[in-house]
């Protein structure tokens, strides 16, 4: 195996078609313009029948919709806290039901969906958060109500066959006013 570097906000990867049985793409699709043209090419170069490892976080979780209305921006499972960045390095905000549309129009089948919430914190602003994520990863409550409760969504996806995957959505234009 051959370690390859790659922009991934650069057109095709620099690998041949069909040519993986395995592709893991662990929170990465919240750090790129066009995670459905990165969905496209992991489509790509996955064999027939090929597994994908998706995993985005919940932008939408409990915590994040809480602080948001009292009036701050967290996202709890963004780490720009590490080095007191103004803003979040997540550029794409995923809701569990945009994730399956954007693993459906890649053209995967979801074979199994895995719900997370982390046993720690790395933010230490979060004390509260840090005591439930015990008691969440205790007794599994986040995954009864996942869009609210999971912070976010590990899918195991087949690549589906008779068929390619759509790269993007069509373009709007504006219309003419």
């Amino acid at each position: 195996m051959r370690p390859v570097r790659v922009d991934l906000e650069r057109g095709r990867l620099p690998l041949r078609s069909a040519s993986f049985d395995l592709a893991i793409c662990y929170d990465v699709l919240e750090h790129v313009f066009d995670p459905m043209a990165l969905l496209a090419e992991i489509h790509r170069v996955l064999r027939p029948d090929g597994t994908a490892l998706l995993c985005v976080p919940n932008a939408f979780n409990l915590f994040n919709r809480l602080t948001f209305l009292a009036g701050r921006y967290v996202d709890i499972m963004d780490t720009s806290h590490r080095s007191n960045d103004l803003f979040s390095e997540h550029i794409r905000l995923f809701s569990r039901r945009l994730f399956e549309a954007a693993v459906a129009r890649a053209a995967f089948s979801v074979k199994s969906r895995h719900f997370y919430f982390p046993d720690a914190f790395t933010d230490s602003r979060f004390r509260l958060a840090g005591s439930l994520a015990r008691v969440f990863t205790a007794t599994g409550i986040h995954a009864l109500c996942p869009g609210l409760l999971s912070l976010g969504f590990l899918y195991e996806c087949v690549k589906a066959t008779g068929g390619g995957a759509v790269s993007r959505p069509p373009e709007r234009t504006p219309s003419a006013a």
